[in-house]
């Protein structure tokens, strides 16, 4: 077992487990971690799926399934800010069984490759002997870290091949598997408007929640006691301060644009109504706005 650091990516520590192996297969190695085969698994596994498996097979149980689902995947950093009837937060048991969650399947995680920041990489090289992928910089609406406002690196500079789409085993700093290039360039650029920071600001703090495993129900109750509400005026004074803070005219289209996802936010109050279905980018940008991430 690695030195496991807080808020790293589940399959991170599949990645460590098959390359200390020795393992040269990628596919068998996606069945013998998690128990279910490649064909089953989205990239990266951003939901945790077959958690129980690894956690049952390589950590002697030390951590449930559903724990590791809460502190080291994609649906763990979102769930404390999501309504308790989000379809991820009900289903995390089951997903950690092997269940396949269509709804990150049917969503545009796959359009930006596994990050990382640069600064994250050195310090987790010096404390931990070894930099895994962070949960928190595989927001696919992020490009950039929301600890040290560094650009996220994704692809190579040079043949622009990503270093990882979530499949090939690979971890942060390694080189280019195409043409062994140590220079990367992020997915895309975003200007840091004031909203984008505030945004980075919410998953910053998500990302401690997340870390600490502290109760669900406390950061809920932190998050959905604000008086949220799906009155029409209160969803159109959101919008209209998301579109001065993002200078976007049309915030609910144009945001999901300027962070290079096709991820539809759909009426934020329509968001608010439909809680087990809602967007995560939709929910947590009503949450980017509180006096709290001025």
């Amino acid at each position: 077992m690695p030195n496991f650091p807080q808020g790293a990516t589940l399959h991170s520590l599949a990645t460590f487990f098959h390359r200390s192996s020795g393992a040269r297969s990628r596919v068998q190695g996606y069945l013998r971690y998690y128990g279910v085969p490649k064909a089953r698994l989205e990239s990266g596994n951003p939901s945790g799926q077959g958690a129980s498996h690894l956690a049952e097979s390589f950590l002697g149980s030390r951590l449930s399934g559903a724990e590791l689902i809460r502190r080291h995947t994609l649906l763990g950093l979102y769930g404390p800010a999501m309504h308790l009837d989000w379809w991820g937060n009900q289903r995390v048991a089951e997903i950690a069984d092997g269940f396949s969650p269509g709804k990150f399947t049917e969503r545009p995680w796959k359009q930006k490759p596994l990050s990382w920041c640069p600064d994250c990489c050195r310090e987790d090289f010096n404390r931990f002997g070894w930099a895994p992928w962070r949960v928190v910089h595989q927001v696919p609406f992020i490009h950039h870290c929301p600890d040290h406002r560094t650009n996220l690196l994704t692809f190579c500079a040079f043949c622009n091949e990503p270093l990882d789409q979530g499949f090939h085993w690979r971890l942060p700093n390694d080189a280019c598997f195409k043409c062994k290039s140590s220079s990367f360039r992020p997915v895309c650029l975003v200007d840091q408007c004031s909203g984008y920071q505030r945004l980075l600001r919410v998953l910053a703090m998500l990302n401690r929640v997340m870390a600490s495993g502290e109760p669900l129900d406390a950061i809920r109750n932190l998050m959905w006691g604000k008086g949220l509400s799906t009155r029409s005026s209160r969803a159109k004074a959101a919008a209209d301060q998301l579109s001065v803070e993002w200078g976007l005219s049309n915030p609910e289209k144009e945001i999901p644009e300027r962070l290079g996802v096709s991820e539809n936010c759909g009426s934020i109050g329509w968001s608010l109504l439909f809680w087990w279905d809602a967007s995560p980018l939709a929910i947590l940008l009503l949450i980017s706005l509180f006096p709290e991430f001025d």
